[in-house]
């Protein structure tokens, strides 16, 4: 088992409505991942430190994509009410300084996110 998170229930996203409020899970099988930071769940003797430099807005990406590229299956905690004021964390810096700070980290989670999956192809061209 991966890493446990949070469904935002957009069904325009592709994730499953919120209707009863009853908690569910479901298995991650190509829905959207909006929220799943907002509440994770990571079993201790399988946490991955964030890398630096991932500070403020894709620390939660990095861990969802770890588990899912090292063969780990992540769940959604889907079908539950919730509240969930935004990103508090960049409040205090200036909107042009938050898109800075954003388009920054995610230039670099895209090189991280290459070499996850580079090192998940090799493992499975190890494996044949």
């Amino acid at each position: 088992m991966g890493a446990i998170g949070l469904s935002s229930g957009l069904v325009e996203h592709g994730q499953t409505p919120i209707t009863t409020g009853t908690i569910e899970f479901e298995p991650f099988v190509n829905q959207s991942c909006i929220g799943f930071g907002e509440l994770m769940f990571i079993h201790k003797q399988n946490w991955r430190d964030i890398p630096e430099g991932l500070n403020l807005g894709f620390g939660d990406n990095f861990i969802f994509d770890y588990y899912y590229f090292h063969g780990y299956q992540n769940y959604f905690i889907t079908n539950t009410f919730h509240f969930h004021k935004g990103n508090q964390t960049l409040l205090q810096f200036s909107s042009a300084d938050r898109q800075e700070m954003y388009d920054s980290e995610k230039a670099l989670y895209e090189v991280i996110k290459a070499d996850l999956y580079q090192s998940m192809f090799i493992k499975n061209l190890r494996a044949i």
